[in-house]
């Protein structure tokens, strides 16, 4: 056998292991990650992309029949270097960023398991690796799909409280003018290029663009089912690094608080600012608050129609540079005593 056709059995081997050990660990999604090492799906976006050869199409086949389903059942196919058509937007590419490609998956409507039957479920991940911060590139879609008429709705899920820089950010954007719900997904490069996946879907019944989870603000019901309390997702200082372990605590759906050390050569009011900056970019209202070289501490109101109030402290330890971060919500809290001041 010559070693042309060798070689490609054999990349074909490993690429069948590969995404069976994907699917069956069912995080089939990162497929788009794993295919870009493929030297078809590696050319920039610049329109027109390298027709693939026979070996590289029957490659794509065999990831396209072993990525998992859309629900009901349904397609899959890959675009690689490609945007999808027909999208209710036009795609923002940040500068400098690379288009992997997309993933489009289709289903028949049904939900099997459940025997309901739903709108037509259609769901489009864009792939895209992109160079800045993750904060810098919230920015950036902020105000590119805003120009759309697409507004991101601080639709909160399970992954909220202090987390570590190296998080995944996420935002829902919204359109009156359309039935569609768009993700952002920011996996920051450690070190490199940003993982950035847009996710556009119409599931019309689950979507976080219905209700009651468009406008349910605060007390929005969590995708895991069942309601939680609205935390917003922090993310420490680059270079900080979190206790193990993020003591949290809920009331019964009536309040709750996160508290974790952190170690982090700021000072208590610098540190007290970053996150304060962020609660803020999550629609929370700043009410009162004050800092001392040991200690910080402000009064919140939380976005949404319902009376939720937050309470944020920022306090020194014993240890050089570990700070503890206290973050306390309740429906209708009023301020400690002591804590009352003048609304900014």
């Amino acid at each position: 056998m010559s070693q042309g056709p060798r070689r490609i059995q054999m990349h074909l081997r490993h690429i069948l292991v590969t995404t069976i050990a994907l699917a069956v660990t069912s995080i089939g999604i990162m497929a788009v990650g794993f295919i870009t090492t493929l030297p078809w799906l590696a050319t920039p976006f610049a329109g027109a992309t390298q027709r693939p050869t026979p070996a590289e199409s029957s490659l794509r086949d065999l990831i396209e029949a072993l990525l998992p389903r859309a629900a009901g059942g349904g397609t899959v196919r890959l675009l690689p270097g490609q945007m999808p058509p027909d999208l209710p937007f036009e795609v923002p590419l940040p500068p400098g960023s690379r288009l992997v490609g997309t993933i489009i998956r289709t289903g028949d409507g049904r939900d099997t398991s459940t025997e309901m039957t739903i709108a037509q479920v259609a769901t489009t991940e864009i792939a895209f690796d992109a160079p800045g911060s993750p904060e810098e590139l919230l920015v950036f879609f902020d105000r590119a799909l805003s120009a759309q008429g697409w507004h991101n709705i601080h639709y909160q899920d399970l992954n909220n409280g202090f987390l570590s820089n190296q998080a995944a950010r996420s935002r829902s954007y919204c359109s009156d003018e359309s039935d569609h719900a768009v993700g952002l997904t920011i996996n920051p490069g450690q070190p490199g290029p940003n993982d950035v996946r847009l996710q556009v879907s119409q599931a019309r019944t689950f979507s976080p663009c219905a209700e009651p989870w468009r406008s349910g603000g605060a007390a929005a019901l969590s995708p895991g089912g069942g309601f939680t309390e609205p935390f917003p997702s922090l993310y420490a200082p680059t270079g900080a690094r979190l206790g193990v372990g993020d003591r949290s605590s809920a009331y019964g759906g009536g309040g709750g608080q996160h508290q974790i050390a952190i170690e982090i050569p700021l000072s208590v009011a610098d540190l007290a600012a970053h996150y304060g900056g962020q609660l803020e970019t999550a629609g929370w209202k700043h009410q009162a608050g004050d800092a001392a070289p040991g200690f910080a501490w402000s009064t919140w109101r939380l976005p949404g129609e319902e009376e939720w109030q937050g309470l944020f402290f920022v306090s020194a330890s014993a240890a050089s540079n570990e700070r503890w971060l206290y973050l306390r919500i309740e429906k209708g809290m009023p301020a400690p005593r002591g804590l009352h001041g003048q609304e900014r």
